[in-house]
C-alpha cells in the first residue's frame, strides 16, 4: 500500500494523470488492495496468463494534477 501511495505521488508530481495495472482474476488480495486504493476495472484480458491459464484484469486510477 506504501508502495503504490508512494508511486502516484511521484506520479502526480511528474504531471500524470492514471496508473494502469494488470493482475491475475484469481489474486483476491491484490485485488482488494487495488480497489481499497481506488483502482477501478476497466478491462478483462481472457487467458492471458499461462501455466494456469487465467485472465488478467485491467485497473485503472485516475486523478487530478
Amino acid at each position: 500500500e506504501t508502495l503504490i501511495n508512494a508511486l502516484v505521488t511521484e506520479l502526480k508530481n511528474r504531471g500524470s494523470h492514471a496508473l494502469m495495472l494488470e493482475v491475475r482474476s484469481s489474486n483476491a488480495p491484490a485485488i482488494t488492495l487495488y480497489e481499497k486504493l481506488g483502482f477501478s476495472q476497466v478491462g478483462c484480458r481472457k487467458n492471458y496468463y499461462r501455466n494456469p491459464k487465467e485472465d488478467a484484469l485491467i485497473y485503472r486510477k485516475e486523478w487530478e494534477v
